[in-house]
């Protein structure tokens, strides 16, 4: 096996290179592609995570929007009970209300 010595008290220089200005142009070039690229996809994803909010928002809207038609239609059924007849003769006769025994219009009284 052969060794390899190297001679580390002189630096190694590499060659300067200068820049064209068509290079450096081409260059400017793709750099502004890369960021319109970057651009458009940071766009594209913030969309579609405001698309999504939307969505969740539409989902909890419509949820809440079932319910309440559940209790309005269970409102509804209620205030029927409520307002039928037969339970009305019931709580008038539990509490000894009794139906007026005739009824009098003062104007057509005053007019006679």
């Amino acid at each position: 096996m052969s060794t390899v010595t190297v001679d580390t008290r002189v630096p190694a220089h590499a060659p300067a290179v200068e820049a064209d200005p068509a290079e450096l142009r081409l260059l400017a070039r793709w750099l502004g592609a890369m960021l319109l690229i970057a651009g458009a996809l940071a766009a594209c994803v913030w969309t579609r995570m405001a698309v999504r909010a939307t969505a969740l928002e539409l989902d909890s809207a419509r949820s809440a929007l079932a319910s309440a038609e559940i209790q309005h239609e269970r409102l509804l059924v209620e205030r029927a009970l409520l307002r039928d007849p037969g339970r009305l003769a019931e709580a008038a006769a539990a509490l000894s209300l009794v139906p007026p025994a005739a009824t009098v219009n003062v104007n057509e009284a005053a007019l006679q």
